[in-house]
């Protein structure tokens, strides 16, 4: 599977993104992007580059001090509640913690 966004050159580099295409964020990426406006799907892109350049900047190593693969899945599914595909009778951010462990289950992951 590819992912269906290209980010600008600027943004990322190419080898980050390839290190992340496992099926699970593969599977986050593509249930973000069919259910997001352009707007919030870099919003949660933006996130986990953010939060990795945090955890650089503290010393943080992919991979020993935190796992980049959940950070992305967090990172990518963190506003999930402000959509259709988890949107529910709660606060978004409560909807949208029901839909993340939901994926999370999907997945194998919990």
């Amino acid at each position: 599977m590819t992912m269906p966004y290209e980010a600008p050159s600027r943004c990322w580099c190419s080898a980050d993104w390839r290190r992340l295409r496992t099926p699970a964020a593969q599977a986050a990426f593509a249930l973000a992007a069919e259910h997001s406006p352009a707007h919030l799907l870099n919003h949660c892109v933006r996130s986990f580059f953010y939060a990795r350049a945090i955890a650089a900047a503290g010393g943080l190593v992919a991979g020993t001090h935190y796992d980049e693969e959940t950070l992305f899945l967090a990172t990518m599914l963190h506003d999930i509640g402000l959509t259709e595909a988890g949107r529910g009778p709660n606060r978004f951010e409560v909807d949208g913690v029901f839909r993340a462990a939901r994926f999370a289950r999907e997945h194998g992951l919990s």
